[in-house]
């Protein structure tokens, strides 16, 4: 009995000893995984939140674990494409603005206003357009502005009378027309030509069409309100420098 009690004793000694390490051995890993999966997500929260304070409206999380953290992200990475897409429509629209105060032809206008349209990174576009304005025949466009376009397009879109293709069906309804890809509304066609998307925005004073820019979209790009929207306004200001 005594050595059984010996025995005992001694195992009990060595559990109260080895406690106090199993115990410091899982707080370590109770701080390790607060660690990864807690503060290491904040740290990224908040450092976005940090540089977009500073500035930084392109600023993405990205690195996130965990199911509700990687929410928080993309809920974050939304908040900050919005304020980018606002950032930019400020400085475009002032840019373009500025224009009208600027004593230059309205040639040259035209052109750095498309050039500006077509520079904002965000927008799905090809690196191509081209600005048409209602001059003597009240149902005819004339292109007055163009960047990129080949000589084939040149040629086919000088002059689009109201109703035909798409640019002139923009003015003939006065509503923006979107085209994903090269489909049947898209009669001013030529050998060799690529594939392509439409935004045909109109540029109205009231109810009067002015004009329509004619941006070119990446094939099969879907349409976005939020680009829709974006170039609406713009095309609100060229209604302001043109009429």
């Amino acid at each position: 009995r005594d050595q059984s009690a010996a025995i005992w004793a001694s195992m009990v000694k060595t559990h109260l000893l080895l406690f106090p390490i199993v115990i410091s051995e899982l707080s370590l890993g109770v701080v390790l995984v607060i660690r990864r999966f807690i503060q290491a997500p904040l740290d990224l929260i908040l450092d976005g939140m940090r540089r977009i304070g500073s500035g930084e409206s392109g600023t993405r999380i990205s690195g996130m674990s965990g199911a509700e953290f990687r929410r928080i992200a993309d809920g974050f990475n939304a908040m900050t494409s919005d304020i980018e897409r606002r950032n930019t429509l400020t400085i475009v629209l002032n840019r373009l603005l500025r224009l009208t105060i600027e004593n230059i032809p309205l040639q040259q206008v035209l052109d750095a206003a498309l050039n500006e349209i077509l520079s904002v990174s965000w927008l799905f576009l090809q690196t191509k357009g081209a600005i048409f304005l209602v001059e003597n025949d009240p149902d005819i466009l004339v292109m007055k502005a163009q960047h990129d376009l080949g000589a084939p397009v040149q040629r086919l879109c000088a002059k689009v009378p109201f109703g035909k293709c798409l640019c002139g069906m923009a003015a003939r309804s006065g509503e923006l027309v979107y085209a994903r890809n090269l489909d049947e509304r898209h009669e001013h066609s030529y050998e060799g030509i690529a594939p392509h998307g439409h935004y045909c925005i109109p540029i109205k004073h009231q109810d009067k069409v002015l004009g329509v820019v004619c941006l070119y979209l990446r094939d099969g790009h879907a349409l976005d309100p939020k680009e829709t929207a974006f170039l609406g306004s713009v095309a609100n200001v060229l209604a302001v420098i043109v009429d």
